[in-house]
């Protein structure tokens, strides 16, 4: 296991800066993800610690030790490619082995037939062999050793080039989109066999993908990045709860969050599609502002202590034990609701304008900087429409 530090990591291709003063720390034991569209640097930041790539400026530190000029085969960190990077004319087995055999083999006991047979390789071949096996069974390859790549379903290939990792016994894991090219289900299959290995090695991850899904179901932390810069590292149900800005709200949960357009008034209140809300945020003149609910934050009817808006039904999607709910605002936004499928029935059809109820401790304000604003509560309890919808 290794802690993990980046600090002030800059990086540039060309005219185009990739990464600007990046910092980042990973604590020993931990599973972080990088989280972010394609072009944002989380791959980069990959290939920087793995020493595939050399930065600009800046320091990696491995256990406080700085690596970046350190060469990659000594960084004792094991990277798994979103593509596998399997050699196809080899067996399981064979792909598995081949970092031992790079590390502990001279280049003529690597030869093929005659390299098992000169001075001290039949010992070592008989070391290789029995790590390999030991790393098939955790990832349950066992079976398949024999086998080659194109033999293979998608994700145990992906399992191989796991084991090929696993069995260096390195300090860091790094994946890049390791699931990418795998089916729905399949995802989700592997994503959780990743996280069960994980807790069982208790050795530091550090994985790459641009699916919220995933970082948010196996990640210790997330660490979401736009641009070159981390925007917000937290744990993901923080990422949730308290987005620091709107970016990373859009980024995170399914369906969106919620955003309408809001305003502070005179008094510093919080006015929302015609409703004033008992909060008062910092300063008190008139600004534009954004009011950001999660779509399960949403109730049909009044609810007391609530925020009440005026909507109408625009659309209903059913997926089984849930519907989401498209709903207009008497404002004219577009907003969206989670509901149970037994109590989606209850909301009206035919444009009918309801009162819903929104979860006055799930609500958001957002600047006009899209910056997650502090709230102070003006009257605890206590939300008012400003005017008759």
């Amino acid at each position: 296991m290794a802690s993990l530090a980046l600090q002030a990591i800059c990086k540039s291709f060309g005219e185009t800066r990739v990464l600007d003063r990046l910092d980042l720390e990973v604590q020993d034991g931990e599973f972080l993800s990088l989280l972010g569209p394609s072009g944002c640097g989380k791959s980069t930041v990959l290939k920087l610690i793995a020493g595939l790539d050399h930065l600009d400026a800046g320091a990696i530190r491995l256990d406080g030790r700085d690596v970046a000029r350190v060469a990659a085969k000594h960084r004792n960190v094991a990277m798994v490619f979103q593509s596998y990077a399997l050699y196809p004319y080899m067996s399981a087995a064979r792909n598995i082995a081949t970092p031992l055999e790079m590390r502990r083999l001279s280049r003529w006991q690597r030869l093929p037939v005659i390299g098992r047979w000169l001075p001290g390789a039949a010992s070592i071949h008989a070391g290789i062999d029995a790590s390999v096996r030991r790393v098939a069974e955790t990832v349950s390859l066992e079976q398949l050793l024999e086998r080659k790549p194109g033999q293979l379903s998608g994700g145990q290939r992906q399992r191989v080039a796991l084991a090929r990792a696993m069995v260096r016994n390195p300090a860091i894991f790094l994946f890049d989109e390791p699931l990418s090219n795998l089916d729905t289900h399949l995802r989700k299959q592997v994503r959780t066999e990743i996280a069960d290995l994980h807790r069982r090695l208790g050795t530091t991850f550090v994985y790459v993908t641009h699916d919220q899904e995933e970082a948010m179901a196996i990640s210790d932390r997330v660490a979401v990045m736009e641009g070159g810069r981390i925007l917000q590292l937290a744990a993901p149900e923080t990422l949730y709860v308290r987005p620091d800005s709107v970016t990373v709200a859009r980024f995170i949960g399914d369906p969106a969050i919620n955003l309408i357009p809001a305003a502070a008034d005179a008094s510093g209140h919080v006015v929302a599609d015609n409703t004033q809300i008992e909060f008062l945020v910092p300063g008190r003149s008139a600004r534009a502002l954004t009011l950001g609910f999660r779509p399960e934050s949403l109730f049909p009817g009044a609810r007391a202590g609530a925020m009440q808006l005026r909507m109408r039904l625009v659309s209903r999607e059913y997926q089984g034990a849930r519907c989401t709910l498209a709903l207009e605002t008497a404002g004219g936004s577009t907003v969206h609701a989670v509901l149970p499928a037994a109590e989606s029935p209850a909301v009206k059809r035919g444009g009918d304008w309801q009162s819903w109820s929104i979860d006055r401790a799930q609500l958001l304000v957002f600047d006009s900087e899209g910056l997650r604003v502090d709230l102070a509560s003006a009257v605890a309890g206590t939300i008012s429409p400003s005017e008759e919808i």
